[in-house]
């Protein structure tokens, strides 16, 4: 996982700040600004499936059998009392799904 401010971490924070991948895959950036963003690829080289925050559950039924790459994007915490909350973090791991299956997003 990066967090917002750029580190990564695995059972604690890196010392380095490393950036997170950008939604568009153009570069990389510190903290997602604005609403969360996920991206789900089946590893055998059909299209990507993105959703875009709506504010509601999305489901993605996975159309085949296999292994799939899910990145995601956290929102921005936005402020409190003039208190910036932080930028959103990035996550990415690798699922197993059967056909049809469902994911919530």
């Amino acid at each position: 996982m990066i967090d917002g401010k750029g580190y990564e971490w695995t059972t604690e924070v890196g010392t380095e700040e490393v950036g997170m991948p950008t939604h568009d895959g153009t570069g990389t950036m510190t903290g997602n600004a604005g609403n969360g963003y996920a991206k789900i690829t089946f590893i055998e080289e059909i299209p990507e499936y993105t959703f875009d925050y709506t504010g509601d559950v999305q489901t993605f039924i996975a159309p085949y059998k296999g292994i799939y790459q899910v990145e995601l994007w956290g929102a921005e915490g936005g402020s409190y009392n003039k208190i910036d909350l932080g930028k959103g973090s990035y996550t990415k791991g690798l699922i197993e799904l059967g056909k049809n299956k469902k994911l919530y997003l």
